[in-house]
Parts: structure tokens; sequence; C-alpha cells
């Protein structure tokens, strides 16, 4: 079994910190709700991307138009509905 890029427990301690922090945040600013998700997503993506990126190509390559498609028309719902 290969050898880990990031060590699962520093990942998962960073989240933990992440999560309790997020609601003090969230409560301390002064925006509507909507740019706060927006905000959240957007910090998500670029804090993720770079590791999927880097550890998940092969996965990612792999995947269909199908696939590719039925995310899309996910995250197009999602801004629909006004949830990002």
């Amino acid at each position: 079994m290969p050898q880990p890029v990031i060590n699962p427990y520093l990942a998962v301690i960073l989240g933990v910190f992440a999560a309790a922090f997020s609601s003090i945040f969230t409560k301390a600013a002064e925006a509507p709700p909507l740019i706060i998700a927006l905000y959240r997503l957007g910090f998500t993506v670029l804090l993720l991307a770079p590791v999927t990126l880097a550890t998940g190509w092969r996965e990612l390559r792999a995947m269909g138009w199908r696939d590719v498609v039925l995310a899309c028309g996910a995250v197009k719902k999602q801004a629909h509905v006004g949830e990002i």
C-alpha cells in the first residue's frame, strides 16, 4: 500500500478545527447568507483542488462525459435554488 501524501490524521484534525471555527466566523460576518455560502465554497475549492489534482489526476481523467455533465448539472441546480 502506498504511503499517503498527507497524513490522514492531520487532515481530520484540520477539518475538525475548521468546522468548529466556521460557525463563529459565520455569526461574526455581516454579509448576506448567499455571499457567505459563496465564500465558504470558494475557499473549500481553493484548498481541495491542489490536493485532488495532485493525488487523483488519473481518476479525474478517467471520468466520462456523462459524469462531467451530471456534476455540472448538479452545480447549476444548486446555483438556481440559491444554495451557492
